[in-house]
């Protein structure tokens, strides 16, 4: 889901210490860790940093849950060894739950062994928000005022919502970010409240100038075009020949680029026509 992926993202940029304080962990500054390497950038999908804390330096790295996903403790392992080795760094895992079906707690720690003995120990941190009662710090924070209606704060959903937006817009003065700090907080309320109309107690007009949306309209409409051209390439095609150009046709992000492209594929001659005016 691009809203949520693209919402943690920018939290996680914009409130860091925070919500590594929410998880225990104290921090004095967040540098992210970066990498030009395709596959470090992948595994590390924004969200890795190296810390400090007094005369303490490591890797704090973040995930994020919808659900709990079982395979969560192998993945931190295999990712935090990772960040360690290039880092020469301990890492910190902090890993966020933001709904409970599916939860069970491993008390922060997967332990393998093998052969008579230990092989790999992970200690993670478990932060199912549905248990963290907000404080009163957090009002300082948009960022981790957009994850409020998922904490337990113990009012009905269009209270929690509205509580949320009077505090966003209290400390955010700036237009677009207030706008895109409500939008987080769209997503996020549909997410905790999904039969609540979220969008009209927040007042979409607010949120009109997020640049985030934008950002995600524009997602949406790019990934329609290149569905409507598959359509009509396996219409005309069959769908084996169609689907083998389907890894190129996701390598163009040009909205103007698909819509030249999708009037080709109704016009193209020949599927190698189409295949040649592809990137």
């Amino acid at each position: 889901m691009a809203e949520f992926d693209h919402s943690m993202k920018i939290i996680t940029d914009s409130s860091g210490r925070e919500l590594a304080r929410l998880a225990g962990v104290n921090c004095q500054r967040l540098r992210p860790v970066e990498s030009t390497v395709a596959r470090t950038t992948e595994l590390l999908a924004d969200r890795a940093f190296r810390a400090t804390w007094r005369r303490e330096r490591f890797v704090l790295y973040f995930e994020f849950y919808t659900r709990w996903d079982r395979n969560a403790p192998w993945d931190m392992l295999a990712k935090s060894g990772f960040l360690s080795q290039r880092e020469h760094l301990p890492t910190v895992c902090l890993a966020f739950i933001l709904l409970p079906r599916g939860y069970r707690s491993h008390n922060g720690q997967m332990r393998l062994t093998a052969a008579g003995g230990p092989t790999q120990h992970l200690w993670f941190r478990e932060i199912p928000l549905w248990e963290q009662d907000p404080q009163p710090w957090w009002e300082e924070v948009p960022g981790l005022m957009a994850l409020y209606p998922l904490c337990r704060h113990r009012q009905r959903p269009h209270d929690a919502i509205q509580h949320a937006v009077g505090v966003i817009e209290a400390h955010t003065p700036d237009t677009p970010a207030r706008a895109d700090f409500l939008a987080y907080l769209n997503t996020f309320g549909q997410l905790a409240f999904p039969r609540v109309d979220v969008e009209t107690i927040i007042g979409s007009e607010k949120m009109k100038e997020s640049p985030f949306l934008r950002k995600v309209m524009n997602i949406g409409r790019i990934e329609e075009k290149r569905t409507d051209i598959l359509i009509i390439l396996k219409r005309r095609f069959g769908d084996e020949a169609a689907g083998a150009l389907a890894p190129q046709l996701d390598e163009c992000t040009d909205l103007k680029r698909l819509k030249q492209l999708l009037e080709l594929a109704l016009d193209c001659a020949t599927l190698q026509e189409f295949r040649n005016a592809l990137p």
